[in-house]
């Protein structure tokens, strides 16, 4: 993705499709567009929302950050919902409780670093 972030979003897009080995055509079936649509976006003629961003993403199986371009290493990592979930559910718990399952993590996370 390094070579697409210092070029504008309808270059990026172009360079991103051809290193899928797509043709407009194809990329504008995968997401349900018209391949003059993509030639718009290709050419800045068309505005970009965010239902097309993610339906590009998920055609060319990116991440929207990738698609538009945007360095993420300078942002905080947040953590998954997943483990947020068991966060919120650790949380519910009683203080002894609490302190044992963070106890255990700390074990696992030593050993395993």
């Amino acid at each position: 993705m390094k070579a697409y972030k210092k070029n504008n979003f309808g270059r990026r897009l172009a360079a991103i499709r051809k290193e899928n080995a797509l043709t407009q055509k194809q990329l504008a079936e995968k997401i349900g567009v018209s391949w003059r649509l993509i030639s718009d976006y290709e050419r800045g003629k068309a505005r970009l929302n965010d239902v097309i961003i993610y339906r590009i993403a998920l055609a060319l199986n990116l991440s929207a950050d990738d698609i538009l371009g945007i360095n993420n290493k300078n942002h905080r990592h947040e953590p998954s919902l997943r483990i947020m979930k068991r966060l919120h559910s650790i949380e519910k718990l009683d203080s002894l409780k609490q302190k044992k399952i963070l106890s255990t993590l700390d074990d696992l996370i030593k050993a395993n670093s």
